[in-house]
């Protein structure tokens, strides 16, 4: 299965040594799952990441998140962007997540903001229609079928 992993995700991933976010951050570890990744979304995943807020609840110094971040975008697919979708969701901040799941084939997002990715067009969006597939961890989790081992997030103890 293809996923869009939203950055919410990763800090979530990060931040908890539990839940499915973690867990989805395992598997792409353990090449389980390869998500879809573009050079707008690893931009926006270091400059979430590595915001004093986010440092703070990660518990990760700006070195090792830039290692995590390195180990994610190698166990990644990268995804050329050879057509735009703008405007095509509320959240005009997460088109570049549509944009790599459509142009990379994928089958959903992964995110914990859903209302992030309804149409833009007033009208679908109070039917509460989703421009894309968008799952949370936990139904993105259950898709994958996937069990752990006992290997740790990229070489990262638990907290």
């Amino acid at each position: 299965m293809k996923m869009v992993l939203d950055t919410d995700v990763l800090r979530s991933g990060l931040q908890s040594p539990r839940g499915a976010s973690r867990l989805l951050l395992c598997a792409v570890a353990e090449g389980a799952l390869r998500p879809l990744v573009t050079v707008a979304m690893v931009l926006e995943h270091e400059d979430v990441l590595l915001r004093p807020e986010s440092l703070e609840a990660t518990g990760l110094s700006p070195d090792e998140t830039i290692r995590f971040l390195d180990a994610y975008i190698a166990r990644s697919e990268p995804v050329p962007i050879r057509q735009r979708y703008r405007p095509s969701i509320k959240d005009p901040g997460d088109e570049l997540f549509v944009e790599a799941l459509l142009n990379g084939g994928g089958d959903a997002i992964v995110s914990f903001n859903r209302r992030d990715y309804l149409p833009a067009d007033i009208r679908r969006a109070s039917q509460g229609m989703t421009v894309v597939p968008v799952l949370s961890p936990g139904d993105a989790l259950r898709r994958l079928a996937w069990r752990p081992s006992t290997t740790t997030l990229f070489g990262f103890p638990p907290r």
